[in-house]
């Protein structure tokens, strides 16, 4: 509209004159007495329009075609609140603090939130700020203190530049212990002004709950984290049932009773046919309070997949449960194994490297990735992140054979296959036939039929009937 509209003012302004009684044609030539002021001060106003019409086509012109600012892609680590209270505040609700704002921030699909997990490990080992920035490849740390006096909480919530470690803001909270979620609110929104993404308006708001709700949650969610390889299932049910009683409607409480189940389940605590009972009376009630909850979707996008094997199904779920948590790096380590085996490879590979970048200390991830990238023809990159993996948890061999094999490597594949073996030998391995397979494959490959023939024999008649193909 400005570009059109100028010439035309131009000679308007040219030609007109805004006098006491009104725009006129300029005659060309000062009139006598108040005239000449009144044409004066036309003119005036008529320079004014002119110099004002210059600048906006002036700024219209470089809005337009100066090159656009560079787009920054903001990653956050929400490292664990220092618990500086000198009433004994119990760590978890410090921990949880945190990590309640880090699972508001996680919900903005165009913010990067590194998993908690990682951020505590290494904030735990001692690290400098701009070590551990380094290390989890962000561009911005969230810090904070917590001190409890009484019931008055006060919170110390720092943004850091991970690079060079300068504050962008600092900023202290206070309230009671029934104030904190509140607190958590406001946090979250400060990170958003600071990096400059808008106001905190568009965030979710933590799920409201008494501070006991809270407390009993957060224990149950410590004992998970710190229970390693073997959680204690039952201390959570009691923790998270007295929670429920308390409020029957507090998710977060119905979440993690969902993951106490599968543990048990994995114990032989309970049976499958218990949880998957249990699994779909949550999700039930968990959807009637919360119907976008990213876990159940991703929980139904399982279940449609490989119970029901119906992919239209299961692709309605993934896409629900990656809207709802698009930094929930277990969600996209389902859905890029299931974009996988649909053939959307590329959009598979994403979501895998994201869920790495999320959570860097995720095995499930790293071993997902290195299957991701042998399937996709990516072989060195598989390699090296299986033996990344091996090093690590020392599993896998069955498809770093398979790795090397489709690379042309297949002397290498069967020193592998053979060690496989060896180990199953010795029990320190269960025989699943894998290695004999590969073995096969391995030895046909290399010229050896007769030993091939012989090791595809010896798989048929073992594992025949388990796996007919």
């Amino acid at each position: 509209v400005l570009v059109i509209g100028f010439v035309p003012a131009i000679l308007l302004a040219w030609a007109l004159e805004w006098t006491p009684e009104g725009i006129r044609l300029d005659p060309g030539e000062d009139v006598a007495g108040e005239g000449v002021a009144a044409v004066r001060t036309g003119r005036k106003f008529d320079r004014i329009v002119i110099i004002i019409l210059t600048i906006a086509l002036a700024w219209f012109i470089y809005d337009k075609l100066a090159p656009p600012a560079k787009e920054f892609q903001y990653s956050i680590a929400v490292l664990p609140f220092s618990n500086d209270s000198p009433d004994a505040l119990p760590d978890y609700l410090a921990d949880g603090l945190a990590g309640e704002v880090r699972d508001l921030l996680a919900k903005l699909p165009q913010l990067l939130v590194i998993e908690s997990s990682p951020s505590f490990a290494l904030k735990s080992q001692g690290l400098a700020t701009s070590e551990i920035g380094r290390r989890l490849n962000v561009s911005h740390l969230l810090t904070g203190v917590i001190e409890q006096l009484g019931d008055r909480v006060r919170v110390r919530a720092q943004l850091l530049d991970a690079g060079g470690g300068e504050s962008l803001w600092s900023k202290a909270y206070t309230g009671t212990l029934r104030d904190i979620f509140a607190i958590q609110d406001e946090i979250a929104s400060d990170v958003m002004t600071g990096l400059q993404m808008g106001t905190g308006d568009s965030l979710a708001k933590s799920r409201r709950t008494t501070p006991e709700v809270l407390a009993l949650t957060l224990q149950a969610k410590q004992l998970w984290y710190s229970g390693l390889n073997e959680v204690d299932s039952e201390a959570m049910w009691v923790l998270l049932e007295e929670a429920l009683e308390m409020d029957p409607t507090y998710v977060p409480a119905m979440v993690w009773t969902i993951y106490a189940n599968w543990s048990a389940r994995q114990q032989g605590l309970i049976s499958r046919e218990e949880e998957e009972e249990r699994w779909l009376r949550l999700a039930g009630r968990i959807l009637a309070i919360e119907p976008e909850n990213g876990n159940v979707h991703n929980g139904f996008a399982w279940q449609a997949l490989y119970v029901d094997t119906d992919l239209q199904a299961a692709a309605s779920s993934y896409a629900r449960a990656l809207r709802s948590a698009p930094n929930d790096a277990e969600i996209l380590r389902h859905a890029s194994r299931f974009a996988l085996l649909i053939g959307r490879t590329d959009e598979s590979i994403a979501m895998i490297e994201r869920s790495m970048t999320l959570d860097p200390l995720c095995s499930y991830c790293l071993y997902g990735a290195s299957r991701i990238y042998m399937y996709a023809d990516r072989l060195d990159e598989a390699i090296a992140l299986r033996e990344r993996f091996i090093t690590l948890y020392e599993q896998g061999y069955y498809q770093y054979g398979l790795m090397k094999l489709l690379q042309g490597n297949a002397a290498e594949a069967v020193t592998i296959f053979e060690a496989i073996e060896a180990r199953v030998a010795r029990g320190e391995m269960d025989q699943d036939g894998r290695a004999i397979a590969g073995l096969a494959m391995a030895y046909h490959t290399l010229g050896r039929q007769e030993e091939a023939a012989e090791q595809l024999a010896t798989y048929v008649a073992n594992h025949g009937e388990e796996d007919p193909r």
